[in-house]
């Protein structure tokens, strides 16, 4: 009798892709299916009277987007603006936001059950899970978790202010 024949993409269907960036030497990968897009650098403009984890806004093809410091969130130091580093382009939730990244790297592709979850590890608030690759551990961030609750809230005040302001 044959071998069942396996569909490669039902099998790929199954699996978890991620964009993979760095920042400073720790890997991380978010979703693929959030990402709208990556660019370059460019200048973030600040927003007055931000919080903390609004870095600033950029203007991508017309619509100003507001930009996450996920560094601050991460509680990494301040890092200056660099014309290698990239913004990723995302959707967290209902919010549509950049965030800066030092190095753009890869896109893995992962079995969900290699996704180790986040839950009881100390200090991964803002972590979904981890996953283990020959390079080392790839984090995966959370950005729905990123500005939930009160944060969120100013992070959105903020920016609508600012927008309303500026337009």
């Amino acid at each position: 009798m044959p071998p069942p024949h396996r569909d490669p993409d039902r099998a790929q269907a199954n699996h978890v892709r991620l964009v993979t960036f760095g920042i400073d030497d720790v890997t991380y990968g978010i979703d693929a299916s959030v990402v709208t897009e990556v660019v370059r650098m460019v200048s973030i403009t600040p927003v007055p009277s931000a919080t903390p984890l609004l870095e600033g806004a950029v203007n991508v093809r017309g619509t100003i987007v507001p930009v996450l410091d996920f560094r601050h969130r991460l509680a990494l130091p301040p890092r200056e603006l660099d014309p290698s580093q990239f913004l990723v382009i995302a959707t967290a939730g209902h919010r549509r936001l950049a965030f800066r990244v030092d190095a753009m790297l890869d896109l893995e592709t992962a079995d969900p059950d290699d996704v180790m979850p986040a839950s009881g590890v100390p200090g991964a608030r803002f972590t979904t899970g981890f996953l283990r690759l020959p390079s080392g551990l790839l984090l995966i961030p959370d950005l729905v978790a990123f500005l939930a609750g009160a944060d969120g809230d100013a992070f959105d005040a903020a920016f609508a202010a600012w927008v309303g302001i500026a337009a």
